[in-house]
């Protein structure tokens, strides 16, 4: 095992547990979040609206992008597949290997008039309603369809088959910077900047909400 750490300059250091560093490696950008994990390499979506794969202490593939940057963290499947969200609202899939498999652009819904602006904890700027926004989740399974489940800048939360990016549904659950969490049976759960945690089910129907005290901006954990 080892430790993997990015900084702010678009360095990767690499860790032995006690300490000791293994090697340093250029990622060509600052990941805005934590990498994406499968069988030992590590994915990470860049600022510049790159995808690099990391494995044995090099880059093993970097994955261009269509342009734009990223305010999203890389998603994985259980069969390695990676997905990385921009700021321009394009989702892109790729296999594990770093092959384009399909590409779409999430469409914004027109805005109510009292939707909060979103400002990214660590980059005050303002993003477009489509900016894909924090963790991304793989939820599904057991008789429902796979899924890629975003949330996006302009307070949506979308899903989106795991097989081709079809849109699968659309809610309405406020900004959530941190973006969500998969849970066991094919929901998600998310915080918002108005302090509203709530649950979606696998049809995006809200499953419970809670009013917390603050504006909520980590992203979830299901621990247990």
């Amino acid at each position: 095992d080892h430790l993997a750490l990015a900084n702010r300059n678009g360095q990767l250091y690499i860790l032995e547990m006690d300490g000791d560093l293994k090697t340093r490696v250029e990622l060509g950008g600052v990941a805005p979040g934590p990498p994406g994990r499968h069988r030992g390499r590590l994915f990470f979506t860049l600022d510049r609206g790159k995808l690099v794969a990391v494995e044995r202490g090099a880059v093993a593939w970097v994955y261009p992008g269509p342009g734009g940057g990223s305010s999203a963290y890389p998603a994985v499947d259980g069969a390695g597949g990676v997905y990385m969200g921009l700021d321009d609202g394009t989702v892109v899939a790729l296999t594990r290997d770093g092959k384009p498999r399909w590409r779409v652009v999430v469409t914004p819904a027109a805005a109510p008039k009292d939707r909060t602006k979103s400002k990214p904890v660590a980059d005050k700027t303002s993003l477009a309603p489509g900016a894909i926004l924090g963790a991304m989740a793989i939820t599904g399974g057991k008789g429902e369809e796979i899924m890629l489940v975003l949330a996006t800048a302009g307070g949506e939360v979308i899903a989106l088959a795991r097989g081709d990016g079809k849109e699968l549904w659309r809610q309405r659950a406020g900004v959530a910077n941190g973006g969500l969490a998969a849970l066991g049976d094919g929901g998600v759960v998310l915080g918002t900047e108005a302090g509203l945690i709530l649950a979606l089910d696998s049809q995006g129907k809200v499953r419970w909400k809670l009013q917390a005290d603050g504006a909520v901006r980590g992203t979830p954990t299901v621990s247990g």
